[in-house]
């Protein structure tokens, strides 16, 4: 989940609700912790991109819902070894902003075929997009609506002490 998560963070989740809004279903742009569905003792967290009926897609890196291309406008790039890439304001239908890192327009998780998002179910993307295992890959797929199991919300450990007590969005 690199930008919004880096490698050691510490936080504190919400696992009376799955989505942003206490008793709602998660929406479009909501992280949420769940359970993998190949292994439901493992929990993973990713943000939601489809929801029940969408077609989801990325072509040469670029995210498309229903046919159309996310806009996203370029933030910054970085050389570190940990988060090298092409940072990017990505936003969904809506208006939800988030931030992405790019790192190639090509390879498998950059060129994937049209996903239809089944009944009851969300497509799920980390925002690492080129190192995510996600809904584009056969040990994810689609996430049921039963398996979210709660949100994350604020840090309360990270290496880079500003992140500290900063909610996760």
């Amino acid at each position: 989940m690199v930008p919004t998560l880096q490698i050691g963070d510490c936080f504190l989740a919400d696992t009376r609700t799955p989505g942003a809004t206490p008793g709602a279903t998660p929406v479009r742009g909501d992280i949420v912790l769940f359970a993998l569905p190949s292994d439901p003792a493992t929990t993973y967290v990713k943000r939601v991109i489809g929801l029940a009926g969408d077609q989801v897609a990325v072509r040469n890196g670029i995210l498309f819902i229903n046919g159309a291309a996310l806009p996203r406008q370029r933030i910054a790039e970085s050389s570190t070894t940990l988060a090298a890439g092409r940072y990017y304001a990505e936003t969904l239908p809506g208006g939800r902003t988030y931030t992405i890192l790019h790192q190639a327009d090509n390879g498998t998780a950059n060129n994937t075929q049209d996903y239809a998002v089944p009944a009851a179910s969300l497509f799920v993307m980390g925002d690492n997009r080129a190192n995510s295992t996600d809904s584009r890959f056969a040990q994810v797929g689609f996430i049921p609506l039963k398996n979210p199991q709660g949100t994350p919300g604020s840090l309360f450990w990270a290496r880079d002490r500003a992140r500290l007590f900063t909610r996760i969005e």
